[in-house]
């Protein structure tokens, strides 16, 4: 989910990425802890691609209490 405001936009990232480390990682990120993370690997890297090219003020994640803040 993507959310607009005047100081900046932020990201709900949901599943996307687990962690705030498997954000920032992105193709480089060792899944093998989080079974489940993508069931296409070339897919789910586009897909976090595009989610960092918002270049979002905050981030935030389902199963991370970090938020990311740029």
């Amino acid at each position: 989910m993507l959310i607009e405001a005047p100081d900046g936009g932020a990201v709900m990232i949901g599943d996307a990425a687990y962690t705030s480390e498997i954000f920032a990682a992105g193709d480089d990120a060792d899944l093998t802890r989080w079974n489940g993370q993508y069931d296409d690997r070339d897919a789910w890297s586009k897909s976090l691609t595009r989610l960092h090219d918002v270049h979002a003020h905050a981030v935030h994640f389902c199963h991370d209490t970090d938020v990311v803040t740029q």
